[in-house]
């Protein structure tokens, strides 16, 4: 009697779940499908098999390697003790391909997309500082159209590139913090700091980076000029090391294995794609939250303790700048985005630090100012955005 209590038992819940499964994972085959079937996954697939791999494969056999940005590295599954600020320095590296060809160039002495003779004489020079991700980078462009190239062209000030892809607004306070601090303490000189924010760094509190950015001491030394410590040299190359490096043979596999933009069969059995609308839903809730006005909140989001660091480094030593870029509504939809340009707006405004408006010359539904195979901004799109900065700090 009992063994027959058991297997009805056994048998109903059964049932359940698989009543419960089965909608599930129906669903979980209309995501992948849809998501598969996109305008933007048809296009970006057809680019990476007919333009990405081959150009990367062909870069890295001429001794390129991939660029590592800070928030790649603090979420990968390896403990760090220190919060990088770019790629590994002085190394041949590649960026990304949006319609303009790989992007090939050399980091400077702090792993950054700069020529490293703009850090020489850094203290007797008027500097312009560019802080943010990779719009501010300049992704997926070449050289020439670089925020830093048509400013240093505009102003003819030395203009210094210390944004990275991917970065958020932890990684700006890791750069106001341990790069720019030291900097501004030292120079005599006039010296302008712009801060680059995009949509996507509207991002809730991160336990792991607020620890490991409250952990760290500076970063660089600045005696008669400015060199990274041997120190922070030495943690990034064993970390790399240990961790990252790779032959040319495991990188080129990596190429040829990382780009896979379907579900296989066992993740939509997992139910991998429904997991992931549903952390991408939590996150809009968590960015709404950000976004509610200041008064109605005791702290202060992420990207406004940034623009609140930027006002406090600066003070009466250096010309603080908010800048914002608008998202394509093609490339990259965001319902949050007017939030949280407001939100930024106001913050800006209360400390007394000039707002300046993106959209003002970005238009986010027009598609030629953003990349011809991605959502970054076009040649043309960087052009517009460098002389409306150059414009709004000098008028």
């Amino acid at each position: 009697m009992k063994k027959k209590i058991f297997k009805e038992f056994l048998l109903n819940t059964f049932l359940v779940y698989l009543s419960l499964y089965l909608p599930l994972l129906l669903t979980s085959f209309l995501l992948n499908f849809l998501d598969f079937n996109s305008y933007q996954a048809k296009n970006l697939r057809k680019r990476i098999i007919e333009e990405d791999i081959p150009q990367k494969i062909d870069a890295i056999k001429n001794g390129y390697i991939p660029t590592y940005n800070p928030d790649q590295i603090i979420r990968s599954d390896h403990k760090i003790n220190f919060y990088p600020i770019g790629s590994l320095p002085q190394k041949s590296s590649y960026l990304c391909n949006e319609g303009y060809g790989l992007i090939l160039f050399q980091t400077d002495r702090l792993g950054l997309r700069n020529k490293d003779k703009n850090w020489n004489n850094i203290f007797q020079k008027d500097n312009i500082f560019i802080v943010g991700d990779s719009f501010a980078n300049g992704a997926c462009v070449s050289e020439e159209f670089t925020l830093q190239h048509i400013l240093k062209e505009r102003t003819t000030i030395n203009t210094l590139n210390l944004a990275s892809s991917s970065s958020g607004p932890y990684e700006y306070l890791a750069v106001l913090k341990l790069l720019l601090k030291p900097i501004i303490r030292k120079s005599k000189n006039e010296n302008k700091i712009i801060l680059i924010f995009f949509n996507n760094d509207n991002v809730p509190q991160n336990k792991v980076k607020e620890k490991l950015l409250n952990s760290n001491q500076g970063i660089v030394q600045t005696n008669k000029e400015l060199f990274p410590t041997t120190k922070y040299i030495q943690n990034y190359k064993n970390y790399f090391e240990k961790n990252l490096y790779q032959t040319k043979t495991n990188m080129i596999k990596n190429v040829e294995n990382i780009f896979k933009y379907s579900y296989t069969s066992n993740q939509i059995i997992q139910l991998v794609p429904i997991r992931n609308k549903f952390r991408k839903i939590i996150k809009d809730l968590q960015t709404q939250s950000n976004s509610k006005n200041i008064v109605e909140r005791s702290d202060l989001s992420p990207s406004e303790r940034s623009i609140s660091s930027l006002h406090k480094i600066c003070s009466e030593k250096c010309k603080p700048y908010v800048v914002y870029i608008p998202n394509s509504s093609l490339w990259s939809f965001d319902r949050n985005a007017i939030d949280y340009k407001r939100e930024l707006q106001e913050r800006s405004q209360k400390l007394s630090i000039p707002f300046i408006d993106g959209e003002k010359v970005i238009n986010r539904n027009n598609i030629k100012d953003y990349g011809i195979k991605g959502p970054h901004l076009s040649e043309s799109g960087y052009k517009k955005l460098s002389e409306l900065i150059a414009e709004e700090i000098f008028n």
